[in-house]
């Protein structure tokens, strides 16, 4: 009797352990779903204006932060994983976990240290969701409200040959069709500070750029231009006075933050 009932017993456990390991099979997976994997997620990085990358090959992950220094970040040394289905969570061989928050095919909100994070597909919609998040506003909006200040610090070329002859110190800000970057939106603002505080502040479109012009500058410039030379993804600046360009520089922003530029020095 005492057999049959230990057995029955060892039966029971046996069975209660092949219905646990079957439950955390069911849910425990070596891979994520296909969705997620196999895919670049960016998420652009307003702090320093670089591109986070995520991604998730078989079990393997692949998680870049790029800084404008050495710095370490805290999945440097997080390579694998394994998925918990049921909980939504991928747990990495560095014994840290990242929750899946939701997941619509074109963007992946995560949790981990503390933090919930949005990655896309896209790099534009992952710039442009960042810029709406931290301005409140669209990129769209938010260039729309400070536009008219190109109008009024636009000039042309008879003016622009003037203003480089003036004998008092000029800044003549440069936007053309290639000016793609985000700072060429944030560069609006700091037009409008310049504005403010200096009437000589002036504003020329690229388009209206010619040789006559270009070689002018190189005349009385120490740097050799080309009509690329104005028409990049950047904001060019020209610091003239009496027939001399004193500086020059491209507006490069640190993410959003531009407040190295709003001190307006010639």
């Amino acid at each position: 009797m005492k057999n049959k009932i230990m057995l029955y017993i060892c039966f029971v456990m046996l069975i209660a352990i092949i219905v646990s390991i079957v439950n955390i099979l069911k849910y425990r997976t070596f891979t994520i779903d296909k969705s997620i994997s196999n895919k670049v997620w960016y998420r652009y990085n307003y702090t320093n204006g670089l591109y986070e990358t995520l991604e998730f090959k078989g079990n393997n992950i692949n998680y870049f932060k790029p800084t404008s220094t050495n710095n370490t970040n805290s999945l440097d040394n997080c390579t694998k994983y394994t998925y918990d289905k049921k909980n939504k969570t991928i747990k990495l061989n560095c014994k840290k976990d990242i929750k899946i928050i939701n997941n619509d095919n074109n963007s992946l909100s995560l949790e981990f240290d503390g933090k919930s994070e949005k990655y896309f597909l896209s790099i534009e919609d992952s710039l442009n969701y960042e810029f709406e998040t931290y301005f409140e506003k669209s990129i769209i909006d938010y260039k729309k409200e400070r536009i008219q200040v190109t109008d009024f610090s636009k000039i042309n070329q008879n003016k622009l040959m003037e203003v480089l002859k003036d004998d008092e110190n000029s800044k003549i800000i440069f936007i053309g069709n290639k000016c793609t970057s985000v700072d060429c939106v944030l560069a609006l603002d700091i037009m409008e500070k310049w504005v403010s505080t200096n009437e000589n502040i002036y504003y020329f479109d690229v388009n209206d750029l010619n040789s006559n012009i270009i070689n002018y500058i190189n005349n009385i410039s120490s740097i050799k231009h080309d009509y690329n030379s104005f028409d990049n993804i950047y904001p060019k600046i020209l610091v003239s006075r009496n027939n001399r360009i004193l500086d020059e520089y491209d507006i490069k922003c640190t993410g959003f933050n531009c407040t190295k530029y709003y001190k307006n020095e010639f």
